[in-house]
């Protein structure tokens, strides 16, 4: 249906044109929900995700008001909140992978306050998938960033487990 058949259609005929022409049919399909992330992420979870990751650490940067998530002095994730004040956690990630998730799920927006290509942020509040993909998606982000660690301090931080 065309905008123009939009305007006369009995069904918009009594609407002014810019409720007739309307974008939330364009949306994406109802999901069902997981319970939202939000109370599923906190730093209990962000420190059990870091143990599990060799050399990953878990630090608070008072100067952010966040905490974040380094490996071998490298940042691959941030958990604060944005400049609205919703939680988010931001990750790295490959380029063409990061604009396929902010197509497939509203809550992931480009990275906050990071390269707007290689970092994803999740707004935790609308989050629509589970904390166990949320957890894949940050062992992705260490993954890419170990792999860029020297093969010595790969070796050496495997070794300290």
């Amino acid at each position: 249906m065309l905008v123009s058949d939009t305007l006369h259609s009995p069904r918009c005929a009594n609407e002014p044109f810019d409720r007739a022409f309307r974008t939330d049919t364009l949306r994406r399909p109802a999901v069902t929900p997981h319970p939202p992330l939000v109370a599923a992420v906190d730093e209990n979870w962000l420190q059990q995700a870091a143990d599990r990751l060799p050399g990953a650490v878990l630090t608070r940067k008072p100067e952010w008001e966040a905490l974040t998530l380094t490996v071998g002095g490298r940042l691959f994730g941030m958990y604060g909140a944005d400049n609205l004040g919703r939680l988010i956690l931001t990750m790295k990630g490959d380029p063409l992978e990061n604009e396929a998730l902010r197509q497939e799920f509203a809550e992931i927006v480009p990275g906050y306050y990071a390269n707007k290509q290689h970092w994803n942020s999740v707004l935790l509040e609308r989050a629509t998938f589970s904390a166990e993909r949320l957890g894949e998606m940050l062992e992705e982000s260490y993954t890419l960033v170990f792999g860029r660690l020297t093969k010595k301090l790969q070796a050496e931080l495997r070794d300290s487990r």
